[in-house]
């Protein structure tokens, strides 16, 4: 696992999520209906939470004896990837030649699942420590 690469994914994602914030504020309000843009913007929030927990995991990782799994990592990154892009293409679906994006609804709950058995890793990893 590259610690420093996957840190700087979640740096771009952050990044991501500030721009869409602002698209959403801006831009998207005069293009969505209000229900879209909610779920356009639970899409953002879930893009920057999850990236600043993922870097926080990270962080403790690189700088302590606790050894988060790999697969806690990866299970939080590709579940918030799936939710995410799924949530924004299907924000985007009551556009005009874009209703197709709605299926994109189904996939969510499969990132879903990820990111909590992302978390549910990695508390295991750190209950596993707080016993030794």
């Amino acid at each position: 696992m590259n610690v420093y690469r996957l840190m700087g994914w979640c740096s771009v994602f952050l990044g991501f999520s500030i721009i869409f914030g602002a698209l959403g504020s801006h831009a998207l309000t005069r293009i969505l209906s209000e229900q879209k843009l909610e779920v356009f913007n639970k899409a953002n929030h879930y893009l920057s939470i999850q990236s600043i927990g993922i870097l926080v995991l990270l962080l403790v990782n690189n700088t302590t004896k606790i050894q988060i799994s790999p697969a806690s990592i990866y299970s939080l990154l590709s579940g918030t990837l799936i939710f995410c892009i799924s949530l924004y293409m299907v924000s985007f679906s009551e556009m005009e030649g874009l209703d197709m994006f709605r299926i994109f609804g189904m996939v969510a709950p499969a990132g879903g699942l990820l990111m909590i058995l992302g978390w549910v890793l990695a508390a295991r990893d750190f209950f596993k420590e707080a016993s030794k």
